[in-house]
């Protein structure tokens, strides 16, 4: 049996042992308060899967990305809903960036801090703030994203620095807008800084020809 929704097609029925997990982890809510249709994609996507292995490995994306609250099939999403105005102020004396950092277990903690320390190098200048739940920076528009995942650390330069970088980026999962970086292995220090050093001067050329 499915339950009727506003989309055209009907929502797949999650799997007991799924919910019973979510309901564990304390991200039921967090589901139930995802669009209609990526709660159908999500259990499509973990229906289909033929081996018990590869099922398990969607479930851990499904739950690292609910947990993240601002990523869908690895890819960041959220601007449409996102509200207006400046972002809420973190508790006096508590940097809402290292906040994040530090919910996370010590090997993804690491490679966060090291990331983060990465981009600091290239764009010093940048702002550093919180933007759809995730670690940012930004200067005359925004040059990076950031995540910490169960597995990997996701880095979201948007569309160009994926799009100019596509043969560099080989090597690792990645889709139009996302990287993933394996918290097993070392981060690429020097393509990182590479990809950011683009955005910027990216984003300084577009200014430029808004002030022509």
């Amino acid at each position: 049996m499915v339950k009727k929704s506003r989309l055209k097609r009907p929502i797949l029925e999650m799997p007991s042992d799924i919910k019973d997990l979510l309901i564990k982890e304390g991200l039921y809510e967090s589901y139930l308060n995802r669009p209609a249709y990526q709660q159908n994609d999500y259990i499509g996507w973990i229906l289909r899967a033929k081996r018990e292995e590869t099922r398990q490995k969607r479930i851990d994306q499904m739950t690292d990305e609910l947990k993240a609250g601002n990523v869908y099939m690895k890819m960041a999403y959220g601007e449409k809903n996102a509200k207006s105005g400046p972002p809420e102020a973190a508790p006096q004396g508590v940097d809402p960036i290292d906040e994040y950092i530090g919910q996370f277990p010590k090997e993804v903690k690491e490679k966060l801090a090291k990331l983060r320390s990465i981009i600091r190098g290239i764009v010093p200048e940048a702002e550093e703030r919180m933007s759809y739940n995730m670690p940012s920076f930004h200067h005359n528009g925004p040059i990076v994203y950031y995540a910490g995942f169960k597995h990997h650390i996701g880095f979201y330069p948007t569309s160009s620095g994926i799009a100019n970088f596509e043969d560099e980026l080989k090597a690792y999962r990645h889709s139009k807008g996302a990287v993933q970086f394996s918290i097993e292995e070392k981060l690429p220090v020097s393509l990182i800084e590479t990809i950011v050093a683009f955005k910027m001067k990216e984003n300084l050329a577009k200014t430029k020809k808004l002030d022509r």
